[in-house]
């Protein structure tokens, strides 16, 4: 009876690999390449030239929306300076 035990603890502590591809949650919000978002959010092209240049994105660049938009959010608050540097 102690090896059916075993056994049975085996399978059900397997976990399922073949749903989730390497290194993704299961439910990980899907990636989209910074142009797409660009054009869906309605950003002007020296905004998002200039945010791309900030934050050193290249085209293609996949993002969530998510990280998307608070980017945005934070480059259209900071001066056109740049952030201030603490001495």
């Amino acid at each position: 009876m102690a090896d059916e035990e075993l056994i049975n603890n085996e399978e059900t502590e397997s976990p399922n690999t073949e749903s989730v591809a390497a290194g993704e949650s299961p439910s990980a919000p899907p990636l989209q390449p910074i142009e797409k978002l660009i054009q869906e959010h309605g950003i002007r092209p020296w905004v998002a030239a200039g945010l791309m240049a900030e934050k050193k994105w290249a085209a293609g660049k996949q993002l969530t929306e998510a990280e998307f938009t608070s980017a945005v959010e934070t480059y259209l608050k900071t001066p056109m300076a740049g952030p201030d540097k603490k001495e």
